[in-house]
């Protein structure tokens, strides 16, 4: 794994919960009962802003939502030139 400032560590630690959560929150869910259900609608659209905040800190990388899913969910890693 390159190395990761202690700053950024953290960073990356808040982007992968957040994502976690995303899917945890969403797993199993349809579109319709998404956009019915206020409650998991906002978890999800604030962990979203999570991991845009913590993303906007790395310059020079550009984070998209489903680079941090597929790394959180094991299918990239920092090490495969993302």
């Amino acid at each position: 794994m390159p190395y990761l400032s202690r700053e950024w560590q953290l960073y990356w630690e808040d982007m992968l919960e957040a994502s976690r959560r995303v899917v945890r929150y969403t797993r199993g869910l349809d579109a319709d009962t998404f956009a019915r259900d206020d409650m998991i609608r906002d978890a999800v659209l604030r962990n979203l802003e999570v991991i845009g905040e913590a993303a906007k800190r790395r310059n020079g990388f550009q984070w998209t939502f489903a680079t941090v899913i597929q790394i959180s969910n094991g299918a990239a890693s920092l090490d495969s030139g993302m």
